[in-house]
């Protein structure tokens, strides 16, 4: 668990306000006793201008998010000073716009946006609704994903297992690629306990199983939150809040992960890496479950969510059972790819410099690679051929292309 010395990515709460009443909100500055109406007005277009500047040196992808992202009175103009900084970004929304052609053509002509997350939690308005709260909700957003798709725009959707939705998974994946969605994301809910929406156990891993059969059967199909490999061997990988990204409120304030509710500072008075190696965001990286570390699934789930941890007051997430000695990721695909020894592998990313050697990044993914290994990435310049590669640097140097290959950091040109 290496952390670079700045943040790569961050996700902006833009605003508060929200047209879905949903039950299992992921807001943690929403709660039973504090309503919406009651909250402080978000940051002005000048205040987030100002944030956005400081983010411009380190971050290289922003995720807008809410409530719901298009309410804040100035969001086209946010997104546009965005695209000036040439800082990619997508957005995660409802799909309920006041205005869908409008804002759909707006992104379209923005080179910078990267597409869209639309929250859909069912493959019927019933299902949808009893989560959103809002009848008439699944038809307008599946409606907006439609349009947004026939204009052109990756669209992914996001849904969060529930007890009304648990054992419909496979019906859910195969709806939403009838509208043409990329990637059916399964999420679990994390957060203080809803008894209205939340899952057993035995409830959850069936809808993992499902959709992990799904993904086994060619359907594109994604885990967006951290799911222990004890609990349920999966694709699912881990997350990396605190690590990688972190979390910025409709104020400035600043938390680990959108799911944590601890305050690390805020960006209107402090700089980003003051914020990054604040004694909150390290007591975050260091709540990771001593049994975790013993296990051999560490690297791929990383103890798994420190903020579903927090939110039920433990030490460790609630799904975590023993630690596993002999872990195998069979089920994690991999790119089938031919290597051969005329191709030209070229390296297709950024790199930063770190203290612990190099970090490449390529939109929301990251590797990390040693000083030592950099004269092998420096090779990778589209003019030096894979046998090139093992005549200078051996089967090692060779391997190491090769999974970079794989992970889709270097790309191969022919000869």
């Amino acid at each position: 668990m290496i952390v670079p010395s700045v943040p790569v990515f961050a996700t902006i709460e833009l605003t508060p306000y929200c047209n879905n009443r949903c039950a299992g909100c992921g807001n943690v500055f929403v709660g039973s006793h504090v309503r919406r109406s009651q909250l402080e007005a978000p940051l002005s277009l000048k205040q987030w201008k100002s944030i956005l500047l400081k983010l411009k040196s380190c971050i290289t992808r922003l995720d807008f998010t809410g409530g719901e992202p298009s309410l804040h009175p100035a969001f086209e103009e946010i997104l546009y000073f965005t695209a000036e900084l040439d800082i990619s970004f997508a957005i995660f929304t409802n799909g309920r716009w006041i205005e869908p052609r409008q804002l759909l053509e707006f992104l379209r002509d923005i080179p910078q946006f990267q597409g869209m997350l639309v929250s859909l939690h069912g493959a019927s308005p019933d299902t949808h609704e009893v989560f959103t709260g809002i009848r008439g909700s699944f038809q307008e957003t599946t409606a907006n994903i439609r349009l947004a798709v026939e204009a052109g725009l990756m669209v992914n959707t996001n849904t969060v297992i529930t007890s009304h939705n648990y054992d419909q998974v496979e019906q859910i994946v195969d709806f939403v690629h009838t509208l043409g969605v990329s990637t059916a994301i399964i999420a679990r809910y994390i957060g203080k306990p809803v008894p209205e929406i939340e899952v057993t156990p035995k409830q959850l891993k069936q809808a993992v199983e499902v959709a992990e059969q799904k993904r086994q059967e060619g359907s594109r199909v994604k885990f967006s939150a951290c799911i222990p490999q004890c609990f349920a061997p999966s694709s699912a990988y881990a997350c990396t809040a605190g690590y990688t990204f972190f979390t910025i409120d409709p104020w400035g304030n600043v938390r680990p992960c959108n799911h944590a509710p601890l305050l690390c500072g805020n960006l209107l008075q402090q700089s980003v890496a003051s914020i990054w190696h604040s004694e909150p965001m390290e007591r975050w990286r260091n709540s990771v479950p001593v049994e975790c570390k013993s296990c051999s699934a560490f690297s791929w789930c990383h103890g798994g969510c420190h903020a579903e941890a927090m939110a039920h007051g433990l030490v460790a997430d609630p799904l975590m059972g023993e630690p596993i000695s002999d872990y195998e990721p069979s089920v994690q695909p991999h790119r089938e790819i031919t290597l051969g020894k005329t191709d030209l592998p070229v390296m297709y990313c950024q790199v930063r410099p770190e203290s612990f050697g190099y970090l490449l990044i390529r939109g929301t993914h990251t590797a990390l690679v040693s000083h030592e290994a950099w004269a092998i990435l420096d090779a990778c310049d589209g003019t030096v051929t894979f046998e090139e590669i093992r005549e200078r640097f051996g089967q090692k140097g060779l391997d190491l292309v090769g999974a970079l290959v794989e992970r889709g950091f270097i790309e191969l040109l022919a000869s």
